[in-house]
């Protein structure tokens, strides 16, 4: 720039005058920009004899209410818009090709290491934490078991102190955490970015034996990939609630590549059901419908709506509106694939308790037009339903005797088993097979099993049918029907003896 100033001087003998930046309304980029090619603010360059006043046809380039001296700050602008992304550039690429090399880029200095001279060193100590948190967790199978483990043997994340003397770290381990470390390639010499690994230049503390196994054990417990889901997958999140005041909180189970969703007590994200004997696991499918229904009868009743819409302060005239609104909603909770969405919008809160679950809907949500129509705290409609609870090991079944008691659905993995037992049992008719041994092995189960499993194929007809509609008690589950029931040959005992009468 100074060359082309110093030519453009001798050849026209004009002045060139690098006038404040801050004349422009400019950022300190632009000021940089100018200070790097040669010029300081307030300074005029002279040749030939020439004065200041020479530059006084250029006055509009700094004056920045007229279109060309908008135009010169756009160019100045531009310029430091364009340095500034060329330096960001050469940052990326510089610590892109470093990471190739295997070199520590900073950051947080992983358990197990420490930084010296910007390289990574082993500490022997914290390392040999480091296997023995892979070690567990080889051994338990879950990041909730380890974290128990953990924070039983005392076992804290790495302290840091800083230079001004603060310290971090030193706490339990929170799942998340662990799931970073047990995922973390530094760990076997390696240096991971944006998705590629490179050899690093520092030691290993773990053999690659021990990372594939628990990287193999991560994937398979993880929950399995699936196109989005067009509605809301759990309706009622943050709106269940159990008699502590715990919120429930949406969760999964994946067998045999079958997803099974629950609503769990808070307590039970953390901690085990025998910490927490009165903790909630309701299967959500049977919670969601079991809302659904009664929802739909509380919307059922136009003269309750409306005295509370009118007692909330909304207008009679508006109030056949919030009934049609109420028809549609009641429609949308009988229909699958509008039963999420409808009990997103229309549930309020859900209090369980053993005796009781309450129900407790928005009738604001039924003028969505105008939201502010009613008190949002006034406007509910609140319904108490008597209950019983039946537990399946951890998993809870609710009971709702009266009319609108929901029906419940077959219980999938004892139709499967059902199935089983007659297949199995035709193979060994037919002479497909010649022993139950080759059977299991068909199978892929034991023989024990196969043995068990058998006698499912004389169950009676009548049972038979009212498992495919759901109508079995719920305490009968394949396990009980398969291990621990001693199943009679003749149907009315089998009645008798499964409930079913």
């Amino acid at each position: 720039m100074r060359k082309l100033a110093r030519r453009w001087i001798e050849r026209f003998g004009l002045v060139v005058h690098a006038w404040p930046a801050t004349r422009f309304n400019a950022t300190d980029d632009a000021l940089v920009l100018l200070r790097r090619n040669g010029f300081e603010p307030d300074v005029v360059v002279s040749q030939h004899g020439a004065d200041s006043h020479a530059l006084d046809p250029l006055a509009h380039l700094r004056n920045t209410t007229t279109s060309m001296g908008r135009l010169t700050l756009n160019i100045l602008l531009s310029f430091a818009q364009f340095e500034r992304e060329v330096i960001g550039e050469r940052v990326r690429d510089k610590i892109a090709a470093s990471k190739k090399k295997g070199m520590w880029m900073g950051g947080l200095t992983p358990l197990g290491y420490a930084t010296k001279d910007r390289k990574l060193v082993a500490v022997p100590e914290e390392a040999e934490t480091v296997r023995l948190i892979f070690r567990r967790y080889r051994e338990l199978g879950s990041v909730r078991l380890l974290k128990q483990d953990l924070d039983q043997q005392g076992i804290r994340s790495k302290q840091r102190v800083y230079g001004n003397g603060s310290r971090a770290g030193g706490q339990p381990f929170s799942r998340g955490a662990l799931y970073a470390l047990l995922s973390n390639p530094v760990y076997i010499g390696e240096i991971a970015h944006k998705g590629a690994r490179y050899r690093g230049q520092h030691e290993a503390i773990l053999d690659r034996q021990t990372w594939d196994s628990v990287q193999d054990q991560l994937r398979d417990g993880a929950p399995e990939q699936r196109g989005r889901a067009t509605g809301p997958r759990s309706p009622l999140i943050g709106k269940v609630f159990d008699e502590a005041g715990h919120r429930l909180t949406p969760s999964h189970a994946t067998k045999a590549g079958r997803r099974y969703r629950y609503y769990v007590s808070r307590p039970l994200v953390t901690e085990t059901a025998k910490q927490h004997p009165g903790a909630w696991r309701i299967p959500a499918t049977q919670l969601e419908h079991l809302i659904a229904t009664e929802a739909a009868a509380m919307l059922a009743e136009p003269g309750a709506i409306a005295a509370v819409l009118e007692n909330a302060g909304l207008e009679p005239e508006k109030v056949s509106a919030a009934l049609a609104i109420a028809d549609r909603l009641r429609d949308d909770l009988g229909r699958d694939a509008a039963r999420g969405e409808a009990l997103a919008v229309v549930v309020n809160r859900i209090e369980l308790s053993p005796i009781r679950l309450r129900v407790i809907l928005s009738a604001a949500a039924l003028m969505p037009a105008n939201p502010d129509a009613a008190d949002a705290q006034e406007a509910v409609l609140i319904r108490d339903v008597p209950l019983r609870i039946k537990r399946r090991g951890v998993e809870m079944r609710l009971i709702i005797e009266g009319l609108s008691a929901v029906p419940r659905n077959a219980d999938p993995v004892l139709l499967k088993e059902i199935r089983r037992a007659h297949r199995c049992f035709e193979a060994l008719v037919s002479g497909q097979v010649r022993s139950v041994a080759e059977l299991a092995t068909v199978e892929g189960i034991s023989d024990r099993y196969v043995s068990s499993l058998l006698p499912l194929a004389f169950l009676a007809p009548d049972i038979v049918e009212a498992i495919a509609a759901g109508r079995q008690p719920p305490e009968l589950t394949a396990h009980r029907l398969i291990r621990t029931v001693d199943l009679p040959i003749a149907w009315t005992a089998q009645k008798q003896l499964l409930g079913l009468v």
